[in-house]
């Protein structure tokens, strides 16, 4: 994750991704250690840290929609045995039990200055060719 983070600048979205779209964790991974910094934003930067993480552990993307839509997020939830992570950038959670932990960890971590009402959240994982959506 710190190799990762220092390799990133967060950069909007801009026009010619509909001002948010998320690449393939393999491109991100590359964008950040072929040519850094990943110049993205949340969803593209965890989509490369899935990339290093998926060889080894299940993953997914955790995409939460909330009131209003320009606080959305996305982050990387990584599953081990019976035990969840949050990682958001270089934040990395103690183990929880469930995926109401993990969105409760959210709201206490990256929400904690501005109260945020979460609407929707969906799950993510990329199946060789493409986003789909699916627990963990």
């Amino acid at each position: 994750m710190q190799q990762l983070y220092k390799r990133f600048a967060w950069t909007q979205d801009g026009v010619g991704k509909l001002f948010d779209s998320m690449d393939t964790p393999a491109a991100t991974w590359d964008k950040a250690f072929s040519n850094p910094p990943l110049k993205d934003d949340c969803d593209g930067y965890h989509a490369a840290l899935y990339w290093a993480v998926s060889f080894n552990f299940d993953c997914r993307l955790l995409t939460v929609a909330t009131r209003k839509i320009r606080d959305s997020h996305t982050v990387l939830v990584i599953r081990d045995g019976q035990h969840y992570y949050l990682a958001n950038y270089n934040y990395l959670s103690r183990p929880v039990a469930t995926m109401t932990d993990i969105l409760s960890l959210l709201q206490e971590t990256y929400y904690k200055r501005k109260p945020t009402v979460i609407m929707a959240w969906e799950l993510s994982y990329w199946n060789g060719r493409r986003w789909e959506s699916g627990g963990l």
